[in-house]
């Protein structure tokens, strides 16, 4: 780790690179403790004999000095479930929601019976809700028309024409 030189009637001594003088020999100097490495802010750094080596952490991808964001929703490697959620990149891992109409994790999601726990939309006393998966639908009940989320009272007028 010392490189001499012999000079007239002496010699000096010098330390390889990434080693430094210590009382009487060069010991090997640790970039990653004194943070004089070159990693990247998303790599880890370990000290080697004399050097240090830089590898990206989970979520990366790189050579260590440069490590660019993985996403994970593009390339499909993540755990939301791929029906009923929706993957959305961060940096350095991913997210998983539910989509609308279905609650959990993102990871599993079951759905919600909009018509039993009462949050729909449809005619509150003249329409029937039923409930599908991840949505709800709305029929008007016999005797009403409309809009399933409007329905009226379908009255209907027979007229006769006096000549």
């Amino acid at each position: 780790n010392t490189n001499c030189t012999n000079t007239k009637g002496s010699y000096n001594c010098s330390c390889n690179p990434g080693f430094s003088w210590d009382i009487d020999k060069c010991t090997d100097i640790d970039e990653c403790d004194q943070k004089t490495h070159k990693c990247s802010k998303n790599a880890n750094c370990t000290n080697t004999e004399g050097f240090y080596n830089c590898s990206c952490i989970p979520g990366f991808s790189g050579d260590g000095h440069q490590c660019q964001d993985i996403d994970e929703c593009s390339q499909n490697s993540h755990n939301c479930s791929n029906i009923t959620a929706t993957c959305n990149n961060t940096k350095g891992s991913f997210k998983c929601s539910c989509k609308p109409g279905f609650s959990g994790d993102g990871n599993k999601c079951t759905d919600i019976d909009e018509c039993a726990e009462n949050i729909h939309n449809c005619s509150k006393d003249n329409a029937t809700c039923s409930n599908s998966k991840g949505t709800f639908n709305c029929s008007c009940n016999p005797g009403f028309r409309g809009v399933e989320y409007n329905c009226t009272a379908d009255c209907t007028f027979n007229s006769k024409s006096t000549e």
